[in-house]
């Protein structure tokens, strides 16, 4: 999944579409946090051959820009960000 987003992308976060086609071809709006930062999240594991840094970096970099938005999407982001940032813990 995270190297098909990479793709359609060309690993830039702000060309991320609300929905994709079986085939890779994007529709919908912009890049949407609660799409963009769980994707950041999948990108911390990384593949079995390359790396998923620059990708993360560039998630990362897109989400922390981004102004509040709606309950829903800025909850997702902040799951994200405690988990990306190191700073999710288990009780």
């Amino acid at each position: 999944m995270n190297a098909g987003i990479r793709r359609a992308t060309a690993d830039v976060p702000a060309r991320l579409r609300t929905g994709y086609t079986l085939d890779g071809v994007g529709y919908g709006g912009g890049a949407v946090m609660a799409f963009l930062a769980p994707l950041a999240v999948a990108a911390m594991i990384e593949p079995a051959v390359g790396t998923n840094q620059p990708w993360l970096d560039a998630a990362w970099a897109a989400v922390v820009q981004q102004p509040p938005t709606d309950y829903y999407s800025d909850s997702l982001k902040l799951m994200a960000m405690l988990v990306v940032s190191g700073n999710w813990w288990t009780p």
